[in-house]
């Protein structure tokens, strides 16, 4: 795995991005493998590579979607891929941009494909850079809400960037957001789409 390998254990995922991982063996993103267990929650996968393929690759293990995206560099490969006893479900909707037929899943209301519509690798807010979706991106107030767990009030940039805005959250890490800015430094104010904390 590129960013994580994992196996035999388990592991939560949660409010995180994966983004341009490489990795020489199997799994640019996350390879999980001898009965591991995985619940992505909230997160965005994207740009991770394994020789073109596998943002995702499980063997005999078992993995939740939850409110994600899990996207490659090229629609020409799968995303996802499972192998032997592995399990993959969703709980909510997530987005497979190569459609999840590798890893045994069927497009519909719960699982969207093709391009999530992102931008590059970058800093949106917060501590940690994050690829934020662009305006038409099919991501945006489309996950269910009923499917967050109850403490989970942030997106990946924490403080000042509400999980849920407009009503739906958004798949994948970052919430898309339009508020007032709070002036931190100099006379900025105003309304702009992303910003450094939402009052």
């Amino acid at each position: 795995g590129g960013a994580i390998w994992i196996s035999g254990s388990s592991l939560e995922l949660l409010n995180s991005t994966l983004s341009g991982n490489l990795a020489e063996g199997r799994g640019g993103g996350v390879y999980a493998t001898a009965g591991s267990s995985i619940d992505i929650i909230s997160s965005t996968l994207s740009e991770n590579n394994f020789r073109g393929n596998d943002s995702l690759r499980i063997e005999d293990s078992t993995v939740t979607l939850s409110n994600s995206i899990i996207a490659g560099f090229s629609s020409a490969f799968f995303d996802c891929t499972s192998t032997g006893s592995s399990s993959v479900s969703i709980v909510g909707v997530s987005l497979i941009g190569s459609g999840g037929a590798a890893c045994g899943l069927t497009p519909g209301p719960n699982l969207l494909t093709g391009d999530p519509g992102l931008g590059p690798l970058a800093d949106n807010g917060g501590p940690t850079l994050t690829h934020a979706p662009q305006p038409g991106s099919p991501v945006l107030n489309a996950g269910d809400n009923a499917s967050l767990p109850i403490d989970l009030l942030l997106d990946q940039r924490d403080i000042g960037f509400p999980r849920i805005f407009d009503g739906a959250v958004d798949l994948g890490a970052l919430e898309v957001s339009t508020c007032n800015l709070r002036v931190i430094t100099g006379d900025v104010t105003g309304s702009v789409r992303f910003l450094e904390a939402c009052d």
